[in-house]
This record gives C-alpha cells, sequence and structure tokens, in this order.
C-alpha cells in the first residue's frame, strides 16, 4: 500500500472515530440553544414558543430529564395538562431514579382531582426517600381530598418533621385535626401560625371557631377582635363575636341573692 493510500485510509477512520462524538457534541449544543431560547419565551410567558423550543431540545438530546420536566411545566401553565403528564412521564423514562418526574406528575394529578393516581405516585418517592417533605405533602392533601384523615394526618405529621417554610401544611394538619374531633391540637397548629403572623385573618377566625366548640367564649371573642381591629368590616368575626358574647353571657351564672340575715339570738 503506498503512501497515499495510507494517509487516505487513516483520515476516513479518524474521521470515523471523531464524527459520533462531534455529532453528540452538536446535539448537546442545540439542545442548549433552544433551551436557553424556550427559558426566555417562559420568563414572559409565552407558553408556545417556549414549548416548541423545549420540544427541540428533546429532538437534540432526548436523555436529558430536565428538559422533559420544564416541557411539562411549560405545558401545565398553558393549561394543557394531558400533555404535562406525557411529559413528566418521559422525565421518568430518561431518569428512572430521580424523583423529580413523579412529584411533578403527582402536582399535576392533584389539579386533575386524580387523587388516587396522585397517591402511586408520592408513594413510590416516599418509598423511596421516607423524609421527602414534598412527596408526603402532596400525599397529604391528596387523602385530605379522599377525607381519609387518619392518612391524612399521618403525612402531613411527617412532612412537618422536616420542616416547613410557609403556613400550608400547619393549616391543612389543623383542618385535618378539626375533622377528627382534636381540637386542642388544631387549637395549637393555629396558634404557631398566628405567632410566626399575628395579622393572619384566616387563623384568627379559625382558632375562633374552636375555641368557640370547647367553651372558650372569651379567648373567641379576643381572636374575633384582633381580626376587627385588622379588618373593621369583617362580617365573620362580627357575627362570630356576637354570637360569642350570647353564648358567653348564658354561660355565666346570674348572681344569686345575698342570703338573708340570720335572727340575732337572744341573750
Amino acid at each position: 500500500m503506498n503512501t497515499s493510500l495510507k494517509f487516505c485510509v487513516a483520515v476516513i477512520t479518524l474521521a470515523l472515530v471523531i464524527h459520533p462524538a462531534t455529532s453528540k457534541g452538536d446535539a448537546k449544543a442545540d439542545a442548549a440553544r433552544y433551551g436557553k431560547q424556550a427559558l426566555e419565551a417562559a420568563k414572559k410567558k409565552d407558553w408556545p414558543t417556549a414549548i416548541e423550543n423545549y420540544k427541540k431540545a428533546i429532538q437534540a438530546d432526548p436523555k436529558d430529564a430536565k428538559t422533559y420536566i420544564y416541557l411539562g411545566l411549560a405545558y401545565r401553565s398553558s393549561g394543557n395538562m394531558e400533555e404535562a403528564i406525557k411529559s413528566f412521564t418521559g422525565a421518568i423514562e430518561a431518569a428512572p431514579k430521580d424523583v423529580d418526574g413523579y412529584l411533578q406528575r403527582a402536582s399535576t394529578y392533584l389539579t386533575q382531582e386524580k387523587y388516587d393516581l396522585a397517591i402511586a405516585d408520592t408513594s413510590e418517592v416516599i418509598k423511596r426517600n421516607p423524609n421527602n417533605a414534598l412527596a408526603h405533602r402532596y400525599r397529604g392533601y391528596a387523602y385530605l381530598k379522599k377525607q381519609d384523615w387518619k392518612h391524612a394526618l399521618e403525612d402531613y405529621d411527617a412532612a412537618l418533621k422536616q420542616g416547613h417554610e410557609d403556613r400550608e401544611p400547619l393549616v391543612r394538619r389543623a383542618f385535618v385535626l378539626m375533622q377528627l374531633k382534636e381540637n386542642d391540637k388544631a387549637i395549637a397548629d393555629y396558634s404557631e401560625i398566628i405567632k410566626k403572623n399575628p395579622k393572619d385573618v384566616e387563623a384568627l377566625l379559625a382558632r375562633s371557631y374552636l375555641y368557640e366548640a370547647k367553651g372558650g367564649f372569651a379567648k373567641g371573642i379576643e381572636d374575633c377582635d384582633k381580626v376587627l381591629s385588622l379588618d373593621a368590616d369583617n362580617a365573620d368575626a362580627a357575627s362570630r363575636k356576637k354570637r360569642l358574647q350570647a353564648k358567653q353571657s348564658q354561660a355565666t351564672p346570674a348572681p344569686s341573692a345575698p342570703a338573708a340575715a340570720k335572727p340575732a339570738k337572744l341573750p
């Protein structure tokens, strides 16, 4: 084989070796470019453009699970829940060990009121990580909507053990506790919310109702007064205060007449 032929063979061989890697690099670059364009569109809430570009990014790199997640979020924001479900399913298939696809799909099922499917997805996450607070919150809400108070309480207890930055899990647990007639524990949850935000009208009204249920009329009136100090036109607080005052009057025994003086004994 002459030198020229050897050189041609070497070039062809090198091209065959390098081309797949180069194509892969180009695909990654294309996916990144489309992803950036999609993100810019999503910031403007231009969902059709965002969806189109995320789909192009997936065509360029079908194994990137995060792009499926972003596509699903764009579909969900546009109101297309069925396509969002398909996208989150794609994320699960692309990265079976990740839980993000399960959590996003469960969240979408909750929006669709498909509570059993949401429970199935969140249970898969909890099986892998029993301390996943978000999965417990989602599943707890699904159980709440199914009026399965016992399991809802278990999930909200588990979620709150991991800490929380917002009031929602406490509000939900307090509601569940009310259904279970555990009013003192419900009061404790509302009190924690009020401690963090003394102007939380919803929590103050809910606690006043619980105080009324257990006969704590004075404390209920106090909560109503706090609401009225924040919102003088709050009809719920005004009517509840009036009702509590009436009940308090009925519960307060009338002062008894003084006992008749005994006649003095004769010396």
